[in-house]
């Protein structure tokens, strides 16, 4: 049957011929035959008519029918294209009516929800989305749906396994023929991996411009250091003459020793602003730790709020490491800083305590495995409100802070691991929180002990030697001119280089020692020293500076200066350095 209708169809053209050829041949019989035959005509006639109605009918109703079934057909494959279409996208795609409710979602948008297809569609994001994931998702909806207009958004989200993550977010509305609303289409891209370069060319960028700043710190901090030595040179020669002509029980030498301490921290500060800029080389020695803490100690308690208690423990032991003091020094001060600014708003105890301890097989792991031996432990502990375990690992980290903004660079923390680090040391944090926060040093101990006359001042070296003494700052002339003369030294000081050397050419003979100065017009110390020794080869010289990155110790030395000292000098040490220059046979 199903064959005979698509003859028909095939054959529609035929039929219709026939049954018009019919129809002439009944009309040109009745004009020959008789009346009753008419009859009969027209009753064939309408038989004839009708069938052919009924068949074109039959006809039309298989075209329809095929036709309908082949659009389905179509229709079916671009739905199933267009599900393939979808599925083998990357992003998320889906589909919603006008009421907002999913009619299409692909394989990736069913995943991320981790719902079959078939629970999803026909709800709308409040219903399978969390809360705030689908505020998120749908804050651009009306938008789209009401005012008929393309949004495109971006917006962090959490996925299935709560991972912080970033889509790309992009909505289109579907309209109908009628040219209403019917629903958009939205695409969804993970883009975190963009997001997480542009956070780590950010974190780059940032990191050089803060590189830059420590660069022109560094600038400064050489720009300044030779003139602020200078200026703390005179401070501290003038002051050790005048305790030196005072007896104790003077008012004035108490007084004194005060200015010539705080000048001794002038000279560490900048000693450590150098060091921070790496231009200043450390310079270590045999160094007691309780001393370094108790004046550290000193310098935090005018500026620690009151309502922070410092307490300090001491073993007993004297506990000696070989180190940099003004490292350590620093150390100190980062440490209690921050602590005290943990503690800023609430207050609490600040806590240090230096005793030794022995690193076996059984401990020296906890401090990221240091060989075993004797160590000195040094514990700076507060009671503040500890520090996030999400960020302890990366405290020690170059530039992370978690300070607001202008109140801390990120370095404090990076620095003092480092100094810990180049003595051969450890630093380790234990910390939870609202029980504040420990800070566990570590660091090799020395078997030698410093004896207190090695603390006090060593007997200063005196002589009768004629020296001349170059400086193009007359306060330090003079007072080099005036300390050495208080020794026994027969001593001609000069501001000007041109004219030391002119004196020197007339009176080579006369001279057992030059001292001069790096950094001065007209003509340097470095020039000086050349000319000096072109004149006469076996004048020892010593050459002092506040600061050069033109000329370093090994330079002078190689240039044939004797010693190289660095501004501002104690007397002893001026004094100590010349001596062994000319107790030094030439060679």
């Amino acid at each position: 049957m199903k064959n005979n209708f698509r003859w028909l169809a095939d054959k529609s053209n035929l039929i219709s011929i026939c049954a018009v050829s019919t129809y002439l041949a009944m009309v040109f019989l009745s004009l020959f035959v008789k009346q009753d035959f008419l009859r009969f005509s027209a009753i064939l006639f309408q038989i004839s008519v009708s069938c052919t109605i009924i068949l074109f009918l039959l006809v039309k109703l298989f075209k329809v029918q095929k036709k309908n079934k082949s659009m389905g057909i179509l229709l079916g494959n671009k739905r199933n294209q267009m599900s393939t279409l979808m599925n083998m996208l990357p992003d998320m795609v889906w589909l919603t009516d006008d009421k907002g409710r999913y009619s299409r979602v692909n394989r990736v948008f069913a995943d991320e929800i981790d719902l079959p297809e078939s629970m999803i569609l026909g709800k709308t994001s409040d219903q399978v989305w969390s809360r705030d994931t689908a505020d998120k998702l749908s804050k651009y909806d009306d938008i789209v749906l009401s005012k008929n207009k393309t949004v495109q958004y971006e917006k962090s989200l959490k996925d299935a396994n709560g991972n912080q993550g970033w889509l790309e977010i992009k909505k289109t509305p579907i309209v109908d023929d009628n040219k209403n609303i019917a629903g958009f289409i939205g695409i969804a891209r993970d883009i975190s991996g963009r997001k997480n370069a542009e956070d780590e060319r950010k974190e780059l960028a940032a990191h050089l411009r803060q590189s830059q700043k420590l660069e022109a710190i560094g600038t400064l901090a050489g720009g300044i250091a030779h003139d602020f030595n200078n200026i703390l040179a005179a401070i501290m020669g003038y002051t050790e003459i005048t305790i030196s002509e005072i007896t104790p029980d003077n008012p004035l030498f108490k007084r004194m020793e005060r200015v010539l301490k705080a000048a001794h921290r002038g000279k560490d500060l900048v000693n450590q602003i150098l060091t921070f800029s790496r231009q200043h080389e450390q310079q270590k020695q045999l160094v007691r730790m309780d001393l370094i803490v108790e004046e550290a100690l000193a310098l935090l308690c005018p500026i620690i709020p009151k309502s922070i208690q410092i307490l300090s423990y001491n073993s007993g032991d004297v506990p000696t490491i070989y180190a940099d003091p003004s490292q350590i020094h620093q150390v100190l001060m980062n440490l209690c800083t921050n602590s005290a600014y943990a503690m800023r708003e609430k207050g609490g105890n600040l806590d240090l305590r230096i005793e030794t301890c022995d690193l076996d097989e059984s401990n020296r792991y906890i401090y990221e495995g240091l060989p075993s031996g004797k160590y000195v432990k040094l514990t700076v502990s507060d009671t503040g409100p500890g520090i996030d375990p999400r960020i302890a690992n990366r405290i020690f980290e170059p530039f992370f802070t978690t300070k607001k903004l202008g109140e801390g660079s990120g370095m404090g923390l990076s620095v003092v691991h480092g100094i810990i680090k180049s003595l051969n040391g450890a630093i380790i944090l234990t910390s939870e929180p609202d029980k504040g926060a420990t800070f566990q040093i570590v660091i090799p101990k020395e078997e030698e002990v410093l004896k207190e006359e090695q603390l006090r001042s060593k007997l200063v070296s005196s002589g009768n030697e004629r020296i001349l003494f170059v400086d193009d700052e007359e306060s330090i002339a003079e007072m080099a001119g005036e300390m050495l003369e208080k020794l026994g030294y027969e001593v001609i000081s000069l501001q000007n280089s041109m004219e030391a050397l002119d004196i020197f050419q007339k009176q080579h003979a006369k001279f057992n020692l030059v001292v001069t100065d790096l950094t001065m017009p007209f003509m340097s110390g470095e020039e000086l020293a050349k000319e000096i020794l072109s004149i006469r080869s076996d004048m020892p010289i010593i050459m002092c500076t506040g600061f050069s990155e033109v000329v370093s110790p090994e330079k002078a030395k190689k240039i044939g200066v004797k010693e190289y000292i660095m501004k501002p000098f104690l007397h002893e040490e001026l004094a100590a350095t010349i001596r062994k220059v000319l107790d030094t046979p030439s060679a």
